[in-house]
């Protein structure tokens, strides 16, 4: 079952309230298509792409797939259950592709 981290579910939501105060069909649209990624996602975790960028940081693993100008960025848990850790539309910034590990150690 796919879950969503509190964060993503909170932009679903805020798009969702932006949307409908300028498009019916637009919301109707953006549902259905959460609506399928989630359908999509519970069948097939793997189907995402694992994101490049994060490979060889504690990030890796990762995986996004895009829907309708979306990208849902995800993670398997250690059940194998998808959990979504963030939307975001197309136009806005690709907030993994500004990360930087921390390799200093405080301890």
């Amino acid at each position: 079952m796919t879950r969503f981290v509190p964060s993503a579910a909170a932009f679903i939501r805020r798009e969702r309230n932006y949307l409908r105060q300028r498009s019916p069909a637009a919301v109707r649209h953006f549902l259905a298509d959460i609506a399928s990624v989630v359908e999509m996602l519970d069948a097939r975790p793997d189907i995402g792409t694992p994101l490049a960028a994060l490979r060889n940081t504690p990030l890796a693993g990762i995986r996004r797939w895009i829907k309708g100008g979306y990208s849902f960025d995800y993670e398997l848990d250690a059940d194998g259950r998808t959990i979504v850790i963030l939307v975001r539309h197309q136009a806005q910034d690709d907030q993994f592709l500004f990360f930087v590990p921390d390799d200093t150690d405080e301890d």
